[in-house]
């Protein structure tokens, strides 16, 4: 009689324990939710790419939600969702900021970092401003920031491969770099493949802050030449290449070991001396720089047997459509052209080469063609009229257009103007009447004008989207 009462006195407390822990973990998933139910309206302005840098394309306002992963994920009107990753960037091209959502880390010069959470916000797209949002992930904020071939402003993205190459994407670039590069904003750099914020002489680690899966080391010359053999890469690393010493300590082993090295690398471009070994040939892009309707493609092709049979490119529109585009290995450079803004491409480097039965790809990668081929501008306003300029660029001309003013709330104050047959070149001026545009308000003050284009069609009669516009405080 006492042994079943024991084993039921046992059998309760087991019982009482299950419940005790599905209680727990009922509370847990509880405040799990709680603490992952961010959510926030974006703005269909908002410029946002997805996790895998692919361009998202809102036509209303979407939702943000923060879910049980720890991932933000992106709502369209339409039902559509977009994983974002455990942080996520929005330019909104309207209120001119940038905004950060999740854990990222901002980098002050003085080499202070500083935490910030859930949401930050940086209305000031001029004062340089640095911040990581994840391993290899950062995102560079000033007036003007450049680099070799590169020019940019407001922000810009930076994503890292493990080899230390980059992707920077903003909302008039989407270029991958294959050596490595230094980006500078207000004589302050952005070594890239490094990931070292250098200021003045001092030097800020970036890997330290929560550790980096980097796995790119700076080549020794020295060690590279001695070793005799080169590797076939494709993301190969010349940027020390036509790097020299002078130390007027060299000796003279030294000396002749460097001459030796370059009668080495030298050889190797030379044609075979019937030793059987191959010579080092390589295919890669360099750089890939988009505009409105073209995208420029640096390439290089090391060929020096002819063992490739051929070299070309595929370009794959976003309705799978793909062109072709041979290219020459006495070149180095081809613009693609004929293209829309503010489209998505999918580039590949292919080949072909005599001991393989069929294409192979060297190199891919995504591009999103520029979603404002123009400029638009008032320029001058007096106490009659308004005037204003339509300026085009990047080689991106429309024939048709309506030109249109507003209060920036919907209501228009003047137009449609109907333009033609703009110019790249020379743009368009125009002019608008105060006495209109007082009338068209009806009595309401204005505070602000916003100029834009609507109904613009390209050369080829197709609908376009123009973001183009100009916002101006007159209250």
């Amino acid at each position: 009689m006492y042994k079943k009462s024991q084993n039921k006195y046992l059998f309760a407390i087991f019982i009482l324990i299950i419940l005790l822990i599905i209680a727990i973990l009922i509370i847990a998933v509880y405040n799990s939710k709680g603490k992952n139910n961010e959510e926030y309206k974006i703005s269909l302005n908002s410029i946002v790419y997805d996790e895998y840098y692919s361009y998202i394309n809102l036509d209303k306002d979407g939702l943000l939600k923060k879910e049980w992963d720890n991932n933000y994920y992106l709502y369209s009107n339409n039902g559509d969702k977009y994983s974002l990753g455990n942080t996520a960037v929005f330019y909104d091209k309207v209120k001119d900021q940038v905004t950060m959502y999740g854990t990222i880390y901002q980098v002050f010069t003085n080499g202070d970092i500083s935490e910030k959470t859930e949401k930050t916000i940086v209305s000031n797209l001029s004062n340089f401003q640095f911040f990581k949002l994840d391993d290899r992930e950062y995102i560079i904020i000033g007036d003007k920031i450049t680099g070799v071939d590169i020019s940019t402003s407001k922000y810009l993205i930076v994503s890292i491969d493990k080899a230390g190459n980059a992707l920077l994407i903003n909302d008039e670039m989407n270029l991958k770099t294959i050596n490595p590069l230094i980006l500078e904003v207000s004589n302050i750099k952005f070594d890239i493949a490094q990931e070292k914020l250098i200021i003045s002489d001092e030097e800020i680690d970036l890997k330290k802050i929560n550790g980096s899966s980097n796995e790119y080391v700076k080549k020794d010359d020295n060690k590279n030449n001695n070793s005799g053999s080169s590797t076939g890469s494709n993301n190969v690393d010349n940027s020390d290449n036509n790097a020299t010493t002078n130390n007027n300590t060299t000796n003279n082993n030294q000396v002749y070991n460097d001459i030796l090295n370059q009668i080495i690398n030298f050889s190797q471009f030379l044609p075979n001396s019937g030793t059987g070994q191959e010579l080092y040939k390589n295919i890669g892009l360099r750089s890939v720089v988009p505009g409105a309707s073209y995208i420029d493609v640096t390439y290089s092709i090391i060929d020096p047997e002819s063992k490739y049979l051929s070299v070309y490119l595929t370009l794959t529109d976003e309705e799978d459509n793909i062109t072709y585009y041979n290219l020459s290995k006495d070149s180095s450079y081809i613009r693609i052209t004929s293209l829309k803004p503010n489209k998505q491409y999918n580039l590949t480097l292919n080949y072909k080469q005599s001991n393989s039965n069929g294409p192979l790809i060297a190199d891919s990668v995504i591009v999103l063609t520029n979603n404002n081929p123009t400029k638009v501008r008032i320029v001058q306003i007096d106490d009659e009229n308004i005037r204003y300029q339509i300026k085009m660029y990047n080689e991106y001309e429309f024939e048709k257009a309506d030109v249109v003013l507003t209060d920036c709330n919907g209501n228009q104050l003047y137009g449609p103007v109907s333009i033609e047959g703009a110019d790249a070149a020379v743009g368009y001026n125009g002019i608008m009447s105060i006495q209109t545009i007082k009338t068209r308000a009806d009595g309401n003050d204005l505070n602000w004008l916003c100029l834009g284009l609507e109904n613009v069609e390209d050369v080829n009669g197709e609908y376009i989207i123009i973001n183009s516009y100009h916002k101006i405080k007159i209250g």
